[in-house]
């Protein structure tokens, strides 16, 4: 796949999605995708601050919105490590019939990656940060080798469409920010929680004794960066959209104070009490925000 390649963003579904507009040629803002997606303002979070907050969620309100942008997302079957011999090789047909025609496509299990290529032994995966050995870079046919026991394998593929037009985007991105908050079902998978609920398992998870493992930093470094996409698309919107000039640097600013609170809870050494009252402040900014952009949303 000729010019197919994903940047270091910390939410990799982005990356992936960045580096498909870019082989796409494209014209538009990281802020854009984050924002116009809905992604920017998703919070999605286990009661024991799990890892796999970013990654297990349902993606149809995602998908919906990343159309208005210009880019159908179709999704492969579930593969697990019981999966079988024919699942598996379904599965990866699925993938290489999408890649013969032209599309790019990606993978997720444990983070989102392109796939650059395939040969006889497999795919090539692009990996989104330089000068880690995680995630893998290559896929062997049949037996995911490189995968290890831990299997949660769903593929992705891309096509264009035509995008909607911009006030459509910013008035369903804001909607979607609206929604994870009034309807977290929609969104959440048994066993997380989104919104308003995500908030409350983070503050509980950090009482509960999870704020200084490595789940509570990772939720933070993704969540923070979609809490600053979330400014930088509001800014943005803010010169395009007849109601939002008023209201746009407001929130802006609200959201980059998200963002820093984020930053901030990711520090393991911080103590308990005191990242408590950083999340709880910032739970109350973001509540906030969410009433002001149901008013200028509807």
């Amino acid at each position: 796949m000729k010019d197919l390649s994903m940047p270091p963003f910390n939410t990799t579904l982005l990356g992936v999605v960045r580096g498909v507009a870019d082989f796409y040629d494209m014209s538009v803002s990281d802020a854009t995708l984050y924002g116009g997606s809905g992604h920017a303002f998703l919070m999605n979070i286990h009661p024991e601050l799990c890892p796999s907050g970013p990654y297990v969620w349902q993606r149809e309100g995602f998908m919906r919105l990343l159309r208005n942008l210009g880019l159908v997302m179709e999704a492969s079957g579930f593969c697990t490590g019981g999966s079988n011999e024919a699942e598996r090789a379904d599965a990866e047909t699925w993938v290489r019939d999408r890649m013969r025609a032209g599309l790019p496509c990606s993978m997720l299990n444990l983070e989102n990656q392109l796939l650059t290529g395939v040969d006889a032994t497999g795919f090539h995966t692009a990996r989104p940060w330089p000068g880690m050995d995680f995630p893998p870079a290559h896929l062997s046919f049949g037996s995911w080798a490189e995968l290890g026991s831990d299997i949660h394998l769903m593929f992705f593929s891309f096509r264009r469409t035509r995008p909607a037009d911009e006030e459509t985007i910013i008035r369903d991105g804001l909607r979607y920010a609206v929604e994870l908050y009034d309807h977290p079902e929609r969104t959440e998978v048994e066993g997380y929680a989104v919104g308003a609920r995500a908030w409350a398992n983070w503050i509980a998870g950090v009482r509960g004794g999870h704020g200084a493992e490595h789940g509570c930093w990772w939720n933070s470094t993704v969540w923070s960066e979609c809490r600053e996409k979330a400014a930088d698309w509001l800014e943005e919107t803010a010169r395009h959209h007849p109601r939002i000039p008023a209201t746009g640097p407001a929130l802006a600013a609200d959201y980059r104070r998200i963002a820093g609170a984020l930053r901030e809870a990711g520090n393991k050494e911080m103590p308990a009490a005191e990242k408590t009252a950083l999340l709880e402040s910032a739970r109350e900014i973001e509540a906030r925000c969410i009433e002001r952009m149901r008013e200028v949303s509807t």
